[in-house]
C-alpha cells in the first residue's frame, strides 16, 4: 500500500497520514444537531454506521479550541426517533484523557439502537496537566490483513528522561472528505518504555473492516 506522510494542522496533536486506496463504502448518514456544554469543546467530523453485532457508532472528534488544556471530557448522545421522540441515550469519553489547546482527539458511542436523528453534546474540565512529554512516533507501516482490516506498525522512541507507563497508539480514520470513519487503539509492545529506548506497537482496525483515506496517530501515557 502506498503511504505518504504529512502533516496536516486540520487534524490537529498528532502524526496525520494519507493512503491509498480510498476507503469507497456508503456509510449509513443521519442528520444531527451538535452543542457543546463547553463552548472551548467542539464535536467535528461526525458519521455513523451500524456495526454486524446491530452497534450503532457514533464516531467523531472532540477539537479543544479554548485556552486551556482539558480533562475528563464525556460525549453524550441523544437518540431520537422519526417523530423527535428520546429513544435513548449513549456516552463515551475521549480516547485522550488530558486534551490540549488547538488539538483534537477521537470517540466512539456505540448503543444497540436505531435512531432517526441525534443530537451530541460534550463536557469536561479545565486543567494544568500536561500530556507525557518526548514520546514520538516512527518508522510507520500500512497492510490489510486476512481479516479485511487495516493494520498500522510502528515504533514510539521516548527522548525524555523519565519512563512512560501504559503508553497508548489511538488512531483516528477519515474518509476522502476529513471525515471521522471509526478509531481504534493499542498498547505498545513494552508496558514501559524506559527513558532513552525505543517500543513497537501494532495496532488493528479490527473488527471494522475499512481501508481510509487517511489516518492520524495520537500518543498517551503516564
Amino acid at each position: 500500500m502506498l503511504l505518504r506522510f504529512v502533516r496536516n494542522h486540520q487534524n490537529r496533536g498528532g502524526y496525520y497520514f494519507t493512503c491509498a486506496p480510498i476507503d469507497n463504502r456508503v456509510r449509513q448518514q443521519t442528520s444531527t444537531t451538535t452543542t457543546a456544554v463547553h463552548l472551548v469543546l467542539q464535536t467535528m467530523g461526525v458519521t455513523s454506521y451500524t456495526d454486524e453485532n446491530g452497534y450503532y457508532h457514533l464516531v467523531g472528534e472532540v477539537l479543544n479550541s479554548g485556552n486551556s488544556n482539558m480533562e475528563n471530557i464525556e460525549i453524550i448522545a441523544t437518540y431520537y426517533d422519526a417523530s423527535g421522540t428520546v429513544i435513548g441515550t449513549g456516552n463515551t469519553d475521549t480516547e485522550l484523557y488530558v486534551l490540549p489547546v488547538n488539538t483534537a482527539t477521537p470517540f466512539d458511542v456505540l448503543e444497540k439502537i436505531q435512531p432517526a436523528t441525534y443530537q451530541l453534546t460534550v463536557q469536561g474540565d479545565p486543567t494544568t496537566d500536561q500530556p507525557f512529554p518526548g514520546l514520538t512516533i516512527q518508522n510507520t507501516a500500512t497492510s490489510i490483513d486476512d481479516t479485511g482490516c487495516y493494520d498500522i506498525t510502528g515504533q514510539v522512541n521516548n527522548s525524555s528522561a523519565n519512563p512512560a507507563g501504559e503508553v497508548k497508539i489511538i488512531a483516528t480514520y477519515y474518509d476522502a472528505n476529513k471525515n471521522v470513519i471509526g478509531t481504534a487503539f493499542v498498547y505498545t509492545k513494552d508496558s514501559e518504555v524506559e527513558a532513552g529506548h525505543i517500543t513497537t506497537f501494532d495496532l488493528s482496525s479490527y473488527p471494522q473492516q475499512i481501508q481510509p483515506a487517511g489516518y492520524k496517530l495520537q500518543i498517551d501515557a503516564q
